[in-house]
């Protein structure tokens, strides 16, 4: 029993290594706009969208996404996905209250290509500039919010290596699940992800009925061998 613990520390501790020590290179980002909610968007499919009936010269309101460049990644990290553009401006109703950005990142991690990928679900809320109280807190020309909800789904790869599965997931902005832009301004955030590296589990394997009958037998043989010696 002692030398199967030590053997199952042993792995874990091999485990936790592998995750460390995995050299992880992204070596493209992409992010598209789709599942546009509320309002009519153009642009979907795009890293660029645009909704809303202009009421200044400075156009539709709008979301962007610019991916970043290609970073090495610690696994476990969060390191930046690119960033998210508003442009806030002052437009008639209706408006979006939410969109979905599909995010596929491609890299390899020790050698091994992956193209990963995932469905990451973004709310908005349009206020009005002239409120009082403003909707999202601020001061006029009153700010709207954009709220990072979670992911939607994932795509690509099954990514395993060294008995770890990798999984890609969106953590937020550098200051939280949500960020303000004011009326009539445009506001950038990072937006960050993370690689998490997890043991892949093995469920043992009962050992069959006829295997167990045989254990108990030998056992038995061995109680009569061992009386038989002390009655000799």
């Amino acid at each position: 029993m002692r030398n199967l613990m030590i053997a199952a520390l042993a792995a874990l501790s091999m485990g936790a290594i592998s995750a460390s020590a995995a050299t992880v290179t992204v070596t493209s980002i992409e992010g598209t706009w789709d599942n546009v909610q509320g309002a009519t968007a153009t642009g979907t499919g795009t890293s660029s969208i645009s909704w809303g009936s202009p009421a200044s010269d400075d156009g539709q309101s709008s979301y962007s996404f610019d991916a970043a460049g290609v970073p090495i990644v610690n696994p476990g990290s969060p390191f930046l996905l690119g960033d998210f553009t508003h442009n806030n401006f002052p437009i008639f109703a209706p408006s979006i209250t939410g969109a979905d950005l599909t995010v596929t990142v491609s890299g390899n991690i020790d050698g091994n290509a992956f193209s990963l990928g995932g469905v990451y679900r973004f709310s908005h809320l349009e206020t009005p500039n002239s409120a009082n109280p403003c909707a999202a807190g601020g001061s006029n020309p009153c700010p709207d919010l954009v709220t990072y909800l979670g992911a939607v789904s994932f795509f690509g790869d099954t990514l395993t290596v060294d008995g770890l599965e990798y999984v890609l997931g969106i953590t937020g902005f550098a200051d939280g699940l949500s960020f303000l832009t004011a009326g009539g301004q445009s506001n950038s955030a990072s937006l960050f992800a993370e690689l998490t590296a997890n043991p892949i589990t093995v469920s043992a394997v009962p050992l069959p009925a006829n295997v167990l009958l045989l254990g108990t037998a030998l056992a038995g043989f061995g109680v009569v061998a061992r009386r038989r010696r002390r009655q000799s």
